[in-house]
Order: structure tokens, then sequence, then C-alpha cells
């Protein structure tokens, strides 16, 4: 099965024309708001595969889902992908969530062979994110 390098999630992500390096731009480890439920209209889950000998050309699925606090599954992605290289980038754009309340949601990360069925029931990899919320500032200019 291969083998997750990282997965991490960011508000853009830039793959260099010249080099292709992959730069992550402003990591996202907490969101803060002054109201809820607060949307947030654009962010990243990049992930890098690793294939295990053998893997060249076998296919995969990855899910990654968000998951709110009590363990409710607030949406999921989907994704195969075969190995043409030692290493696999995974991208998910992910637009326009909405969050009901502070707390601690989770995306989990998840990989099985092609063509099975089922899911670990234990993810990968969980990316926590804390959303609080704080208070509005007042309006100074008058």
């Amino acid at each position: 099965m291969p083998k997750l390098l990282f997965s991490i999630c960011s508000e853009s992500v830039n793959i260099d024309a010249l080099t292709n390096n992959v730069s992550l731009f402003n990591i996202v480890e907490s969101i803060k708001s002054t109201k809820f439920p607060a949307t947030f209209y654009r962010m990243f889950v990049t992930s890098l595969w690793q294939r295990d000998p053998g893997e060249e050309g076998k296919g995969f699925e990855s899910k990654v889902q968000l998951v709110e606090e009590g363990g409710r599954v607030i949406r999921e992605w989907h994704a195969t992908f075969k190995f043409e290289k030692p290493h696999h980038r995974h991208f998910i754009m992910i637009r326009d969530i909405q969050f009901e309340k502070p707390g601690v949601y989770t995306f989990e990360v998840f990989i099985r062979n092609e063509g099975i069925s089922t899911w670990d029931e234990e993810p990968v990899h969980r990316i926590p994110i804390i959303l609080s919320s704080v208070p509005e500032l007042p309006n100074v200019l008058k």
C-alpha cells in the first residue's frame, strides 16, 4: 500500500513551471470568524504519496473527508490514480465549506486499492482545523 509522506491544508497552491516544485501558501491550522455559520471559500488539501515496490501502474483510490466534532461527515472527495513515478501528488480544491459552529473539524485521508468496495475504519492521516469565534471589531471610522 502506498505510504503517505504528507497531507497539508492550505489556502493556495502553486506549481513552478520551470522546476515543478510545489509551494503551499497560508497553511491552515485554525480559522477565526466573527459569526457562525462561517464559510471558507477556497482551500486545498495537498498530499504526497510514495509507492511501494511493485505498485507501478497499479490503481488506487483516495478519499478525503471533512468531519465535525462528534463524527458527522460534512463532505467527502474521491480520486483515483496510478503511479507513473515513485511519488504521486494529489491536490483537492475545496470550495464553499460552511462551518456551522466553533470547534475542531478534521480532514481525514484514506487510501485503498482500486476496485475494493470498503475503506479502512481508521484514516492514514488526520488534519485538525480549529475554528474559533472572535469578537467583531468596532467601527472606529465615523
